[in-house]
Formats: C-alpha cells, sequence, structure tokens
C-alpha cells in the first residue's frame, strides 16, 4: 500500500475512508518490517486522525456528551453539588457557572472546541451567541464578528446553527445569560 496524502485523504469518499481504516487497522496489527519505518514517519498523522476521530459520533447536546463520555464529565456533576450552599452564590449565578462548563465542555467536543486567544487575534470570522436588550427585553442574538471576544463562539456559520438547532443547547445558553 502506498503513503497517502492529507490533501488526498480529504477528497475520499465516505466508503473509501472506510476502507482505508480497516486497511490501516489491519497494517497496524502486523505491518512488515520494511514498512514499518516509513509507516511511522509518514502515517502519523493518518493514525493521530483516527485515534481522535475512534469512529465515536460528536455529541451535539449534553445529555450526548453524558452518554459518549461519562468519565469526561464528573467534574460537572460534582460542580453541581459543590455551590449548593456556598455563601454568595444564589441559584442562577450557579446555574451559570454550571451551564458555562457544560458548554465549554459541549462545544469542546462536538463543535470544533473553544476559539482560542490566538484566533481571537486574526481577522477570521468567528460565529457567536451574544446577549442583548431591546426595549428592556433579553434577546439571544446570532452575530459574525472579527475580535469581538464572546465565550459562545464557533468557527463556522454552520457549526452555530447546528449548536443553536437543539433547544437544549438554546436552554443552556440561556442558563448562562440568566435569562
Amino acid at each position: 500500500m502506498a503513503i497517502i496524502s492529507k490533501e488526498t485523504f480529504e477528497k475520499l469518499t465516505k466508503e473509501e475512508k472506510k476502507k482505508l481504516r480497516k486497511i490501516y487497522k489491519d497494517m497496524k496489527k502486523e505491518p512488515t518490517l520494511a514498512y514499518a519505518y516509513e509507516y511511522a514517519e509518514k502515517c502519523k498523522w493518518l493514525e493521530e486522525l483516527f485515534d481522535k476521530e475512534n469512529l465515536q459520533p460528536e455529541p451535539k447536546t449534553w445529555e450526548d456528551v453524558l452518554k459518549l463520555y461519562p468519565a469526561r464529565v464528573t467534574g460537572v456533576v460534582g460542580l453541581e453539588l459543590e455551590l449548593k450552599g456556598v455563601p454568595g452564590i444564589n441559584d442562577k449565578i450557579a446555574q451559570k457557572i454550571i451551564a458555562a462548563t457544560k458548554l465549554a465542555k459541549l462545544i469542546e467536543l462536538g463543535y470544533g472546541g473553544m476559539v482560542t486567544d490566538e484566533e481571537w487575534k486574526d481577522t477570521n470570522d468567528k460565529y457567536i451567541v451574544a446577549l442583548h436588550y431591546e426595549k428592556g427585553e433579553a434577546i439571544l442574538e446570532k452575530r459574525t464578528v472579527c475580535n469581538y471576544k464572546c465565550f459562545i463562539a464557533f468557527r463556522t456559520y454552520e457549526q452555530r446553527e447546528l449548536f443553536m438547532a437543539y433547544p437544549e443547547n438554546r436552554e443552556l445558553v440561556e442558563q448562562y445569560y440568566m435569562i
């Protein structure tokens, strides 16, 4: 089997990628000695991709995160218990803290990760969900920005739209903004 470049891999159909995964798994089990060095050097990106991808669906809601990654969210459950009875933290503030934690984990696992400080410095568009007030009423607003930092931000328009399409995600955003 010849080594495949990232560019070629990205052009493959879903079915071709499936076949490549099977070949990759077979090679990983018993690579020939002659091929082992070449494989290790030239296919690191492919190994990382498949290991990262792990053929597991990306979570789209907090419930999905709980089902797919229960070990990675135990801290959130503990946080809910810790916030009860802390002086100065009422239910609304506790909900905001918990919602922020859930949003960060959900965006990390299902929507490409949080926008980094470095990315905020560039001039590429980011797609945010912000809060503004109109005639005294709190309204969630979808905006496209390049350097206005916002906690709930996505790299693509599609990520933001998919995220906001789920009512439970919208509810988390409302809890975060304390609406």
